[in-house]
């Protein structure tokens, strides 16, 4: 049954727990490297954890999508073909080879337990907030924006939610967002390794053609956050 009272007693007492996070995350001082560094990986570590939780108590079933790459890979290892028929899942949603192709390189390295996606998802949801935190600070110069910007991404419920399903998208947005990192070292190799995990990341989840456009979008507003010497402050 709804408990309305508690869902919303629950709801302003997360509200106010992240603010005063925030608060504190803002008002410690950013100018030892050390420290900073220290609170980065505090907050990695945490989020590894709870995440890592959260994969061992819920339903380990894989459903929709998430069931044909998980569900299929023993049949793939004892013969049957990635294409079977023209009314086949990956016929039809060819794009999706990919993420399968991943799927079963981890299978073959670690067997068929789904605990080792979803522990690799974990992962790369980590080296997603370590490299939302590079970018941050790399675009803002502000150490205190980019610990705001982990911790506002680590409580995302909608981007924790998957982590326990055979999902393509830690692992592509993962290779996306070390894409844009390259391509803000604006040097000549950081631009072809950039070409390179954003094949990559094409191949495991097919939206290469918006991050492009993203791409270009983001190149655009920083060059003019740039060249007009906005920051932070004059905002």
């Amino acid at each position: 049954m709804v408990n309305r009272a508690f869902n919303w007693s629950t709801l302003i007492i997360a509200f106010v727990l992240v603010i005063a996070v925030g608060y504190g995350l803002v008002k410690i001082d950013d100018s030892s490297k050390k420290v900073n560094w220290s609170i980065l990986f505090g907050m990695l570590l945490i989020f590894i954890i709870a995440a890592t939780a959260w994969v061992l108590v819920v339903p380990k079933t894989q459903i929709s999508d998430f069931g044909n790459f998980w569900t299929r890979v023993p049949g793939f290892f004892n013969g049957d073909k990635l294409y079977q028929t023209d009314n086949d899942y990956f016929s039809r949603f060819a794009y999706q080879s990919g993420y399968m192709v991943y799927v079963l390189a981890v299978v073959k390295i670690f067997g068929y337990h789904i605990f080792a996606i979803q522990f690799l998802n974990v992962i790369y949801q980590a080296l997603i907030l370590l490299f939302t935190y590079l970018l941050v600070v790399k675009i803002f110069n502000n150490i205190k924006i980019a610990r705001l910007a982990v911790l506002l991404l680590m409580i995302d419920l909608d981007w924790f939610a998957l982590n326990s399903q055979a999902s393509n998208q830690y692992l592509g947005s993962l290779f996306y967002l070390i894409t844009f990192y390259l391509i803000m070292q604006d040097k000549l190799w950081s631009y072809i390794l950039s070409g390179i995990t954003l094949t990559v990341g094409c191949l495991i989840r097919p939206i290469g053609p918006v991050i492009i456009a993203g791409i270009v979008a983001f190149t655009i507003v920083y060059l003019v956050f740039k060249l007009g010497g906005y920051t932070i402050k004059s905002l």
